[in-house]
């Protein structure tokens, strides 16, 4: 259920920031991407499994602007920044990062290292791009190379590293030049650490 984090109300103009955990998978592309630092994440798949009462991520609405670069990088649409109860994205809207950024890269299983029994990669992957039947499948073509997946195994048997940001536009900003840092190369938890 998606709950208001956060208003401005700023001359005539009225902001205002929700973020819905039920939508939220904890891939911390948020966490990653923020300028501000205001988003942590949380224990992802206690979370989604119910069995702690956070969400995926916390958000600080003492350090975040607003600045809409969660909202524009969801690849779950967890978040909606609205303008006067319009939904709109100023950093996509002035072109500073284009209005669509998918990913490709390279994902694998160690089945040697996979615990029997855990479900939990499959439990947050929202495309369906892991199966567990009879051991592990990945469909890549599904994948949107998140992450996940990769915070949430208990043994490190998923491998994932983003190779490429995807996008129709090519604004060349200083934005840009920080997501590449930010979310390019290898997927890891201790990468999300390291940015606190």
């Amino acid at each position: 259920m998606r709950k208001e984090e956060k208003s401005i109300d700023m001359w005539q103009e009225s902001v205002k920031f929700f973020y819905d955990p039920d939508k939220c998978n904890g891939c911390a592309i948020c966490v990653l991407v923020c300028p501000k630092e205001a988003i942590t994440l949380n224990p992802v798949g206690a979370s989604i499994r119910g069995k702690i009462k956070e969400s995926p991520i916390s958000i600080d609405k003492e350090k975040c602007v607003i600045c809409g670069l969660c909202a524009a990088l969801c690849p779950e649409e967890a978040f909606d920044v609205e303008i006067n109860a319009e939904n709109r994205l100023l950093i996509v809207e002035n072109e500073g990062i284009p209005d669509k950024i998918e990913f490709s890269g390279d994902i694998s299983v160690d089945l040697e290292k996979c615990p029997e029994g855990c479900r939990t990669c499959e439990e947050v992957c929202r495309v369906d791009a892991i199966k567990i039947d009879d051991g592990v499948k990945l469909d890549e073509e599904e994948c949107t190379y998140c992450g996940a997946c990769v915070l949430v195994c208990p043994s490190e048997a998923i491998t994932l590293k983003r190779t490429k940001l995807i996008h129709d536009k090519k604004p060349e900003t200083r934005v840009m030049e920080k997501l590449r840092e930010s979310l390019l190369g290898d997927v890891s938890l201790e990468k999300i650490i390291e940015k606190k």
